[in-house]
């Protein structure tokens, strides 16, 4: 699955830092969802990466329904 898009962020709610994301699957199936991160600067790196490099590829290990 893959960040597309950053609709809104990076949030604070008692700290836990994410951005509002659109995610794609490999089959082309899109959904939002909030993305939580270890810090502000690491949500905010992700605009910077989506900038540069296009969509982010998340790791299934690494993606955590909260």
């Amino acid at each position: 699955m893959k960040i597309v898009q950053i609709l809104g962020g990076p949030y604070e709610n008692g700290g836990l830092f994410w951005n509002l994301c659109l995610l794609r699957t490999e089959d082309g199936v899109m959904w939002e969802e909030e993305i939580y991160y270890d810090s502000p600067a690491d949500a905010l790196s992700d605009f910077e990466d989506l900038r540069k490099f296009g969509p982010i590829e998340i790791e299934d290990e690494d993606y955590d329904d909260i």
